[in-house]
């Protein structure tokens, strides 16, 4: 009798030995999904806030979108100054990288978003080779009205390009080809400065891209036709984690 007491408590107690270590690999993934799951929405919604500034959208075509009335050495500054407090009162160990230009590379080649509001397009690890883009829509606001400008020279044939421009009293479209091989410039002139768009040969690199100012563009719209690619990302790094649940990469540009 006592060796039969002796073997159901030995029984019992494998029993609920067994049965705490299952709740407990239970409770571990329960908790690390949850952990997933939150991490996954913390890294959208800081998607979600640097596409305020600048987006990129890759369905068809690729089209960037950069709101140039926020000045991005700012916005990063005070964005690394609290989110990582708000995280850290959530409980997610933050830490937030990026340097001036923004970037995200293109079919090799890379878009540069620069902190005082110019951009630069151009296929600068390609060995200078064309970006595959048949046309330009480039679409700009001012947030003063222009005193003149002085476009290119137009041509019958070579990378279509398309410029939608609007400020505070003047609009225009202008549209034609440009020869991508060659540098042009159209050159919008304010009381406060000058802006310069740049298609075709900048630098070494053909059929690229450039916008320079001194602050008059609060808004750009660049389509280029029409290739694409996917898995983009911004030299943007986040590393993250939670409950034991780690997130470290760049940040994609959905």
């Amino acid at each position: 009798m006592a060796a039969l007491a002796i073997f159901v408590i030995v029984m019992l107690y494998y029993y609920y030995s067994e049965t705490n270590k299952i709740k407990l690999n239970i409770n571990s993934r329960n908790l690390k999904l949850i952990s997933i799951e939150k991490l996954g929405y913390y890294v959208d919604d800081i998607i979600d806030d640097i596409r305020n500034v600048i987006a990129v959208d890759n369905q068809g075509n690729l089209t960037i979108v950069e709101n140039l009335s926020i000045n991005k050495s700012k916005f990063f500054s005070n964005y690394t100054n609290f989110v990582p407090k708000y995280f850290n009162s959530t409980g997610v160990i933050f830490a937030f990288n990026y340097s001036d230009p923004i970037t995200f590379s293109y079919f090799g080649a890379n878009y540069y978003s620069y902190f005082n509001g110019s951009v630069l397009f151009v296929n600068d690890s390609r060995g200078g080779s064309h970006f595959p883009f048949s046309f330009y829509e480039i679409t700009v606001k001012a947030n003063e009205s222009y005193t003149g400008y002085d476009e290119w020279n137009w041509q019958t044939t070579g990378t279509y390009v398309r410029i939608n421009y609007s400020d505070t009293s003047n609009s225009f479209i202008k549209e034609g080809y440009i020869n991508p091989a060659v540098a042009n410039a159209f050159k919008i002139y304010y009381l406060s400065g000058t802006v310069t768009i740049n298609t075709g040969r900048i630098g070494t690199y053909d059929n690229s891209f450039a916008l320079y100012q001194n602050g008059q563009i609060t808004y750009l719209k660049l389509m280029a036709y029409p290739s694409s690619q996917s898995d983009l990302y911004f030299n943007i790094k986040v590393n993250m984690s939670i409950l034991g649940t780690n997130y470290s990469s760049s940040i994609p540009v959905r």
